[in-house]
């Protein structure tokens, strides 16, 4: 984060609204939990023009209304910034060319874009999914582990973060991936809240067996990651995992925390792993349609290890997740009952 009386320069967040997108905005204008401040820095947020009239900001953001398909709006958007946040992207969308136009496409017209405006810094927001999940020989990543995408969503978002990182080494811009896991934190959407509920239910569904590891990355972390990597040439032309520290825990330890939290009994109904391929395989066949449901891609790849060191974070930019599984259970307890869709930030 900026010293106190340090003047900031004009900084694009892409994806808002949206869970990290939002929680990011609230932290600029109200702080972190870790005692940060950015509220006097300029922020220009690139919003779709289907939202208009949506959110009511502070006098230093700046709305600019642009779909990140649009090459000329996105364009415009960019001019005169000095910093982009690039959050935005499809994750279950109902169509899967949706992923490529959105996460591909769009990042290319991003890219392209500050190029043409000699915008040099661009931090990108991407998944886990760049390396599919893990395997008998090697259940954790690392820095090293070779991408591997998985299904449409993993490989457009692994194309989007190649282009990033294939201009900054071309010398073009100066850019930085933070590859995500599972999701926790304010603002969520409203699938969180029916993850929640489940849990309230006689048995609570895993799939698999529970014993495979999985990563988390809670949004206060993500994002205090990328005001850490902002202003480090270090990180240029680098992409991190960004999760929690090891041991990395179990989905049945995930599940039993949330359980203990919310103050109810945890009692899994594990669906074996061969009905978690047929669900595997069916979502194949439905990307044959050009068709996703989130549900079955969800559930096709939950027993999977998806999990990864984050040393070299730790290294280059002393990344250390404050926010713990822990932490996260206990506001999933405050989320019960309350309108979790990713609500305008005001």
């Amino acid at each position: 984060m900026l010293d106190k009386g340090e003047v900031a320069d004009t900084l694009l967040i892409t994806g808002v609204p949206g869970w990290l997108g939002n929680r990011m905005i609230d932290i600029l204008i109200n702080g972190d939990r870790f005692g940060n401040h950015q509220s006097n820095r300029k922020v220009r947020v690139l919003l779709e023009p289907r939202f208009k009239g949506l959110l009511n900001l502070p006098s230093n953001y700046e709305i600019v209304y642009a779909d990140i398909t649009n090459k000329q709006q996105v364009s415009e958007a960019v001019k005169g910034v000095t910093a982009v946040f690039h959050l935005a992207g499809a994750i279950y969308p109902k169509h899967i060319d949706v992923l490529y136009k959105v996460n591909e496409e769009g990042t290319k017209n991003l890219v392209d874009a500050c190029i043409e405006n000699n915008v040099r810094r661009i931090v990108f927001m991407s998944t886990d999914s760049t390396c599919g999940h893990g395997t008998d020989a090697k259940p954790v990543f690392d820095e090293h582990t070779q991408a591997t995408p998985y299904k449409n969503y993993g490989k457009s978002k692994y194309l989007a973060e190649k282009y990033i990182l294939d201009k900054t080494k071309e010398g073009n811009i100066d850019g930085t991936s933070l590859r995500g896991f599972w999701f926790f934190g304010p603002f969520a959407p409203a699938r969180q809240l029916t993850f929640v509920n489940m849990f309230h239910w006689p048995r609570q569904i895993v799939f698999g067996n529970g014993k495979n590891l999985r990563s988390i990355s809670h949004t206060d972390n993500i994002i205090e990651a990328f005001f850490q990597v902002e202003n480090n040439p270090a990180t240029f032309g680098n992409w991190y995992w960004i999760g929690n520290d090891q041991p990395h825990p179990t989905v049945d330890i995930i599940y039993s925390t949330i359980a203990h939290a919310l103050g109810v009994t945890y009692k899994p109904f594990y669906i074996p792993k061969i009905m978690c391929r047929g669900f595997e395989l069916f979502d194949d066949i439905l990307g044959k349609f050009n068709y996703l449901h989130p549900t079955i891609h969800a559930a096709g790849k939950f027993d999977y290890d998806i999990a990864g060191n984050i040393d070299k974070a730790k290294r280059d930019f002393a990344y250390q997740p404050k926010v713990t599984l822990e932490d996260a259970a206990k506001e999933l307890k405050e989320m019960t009952g309350v309108d979790v869709e990713p609500n305008p930030v005001s």
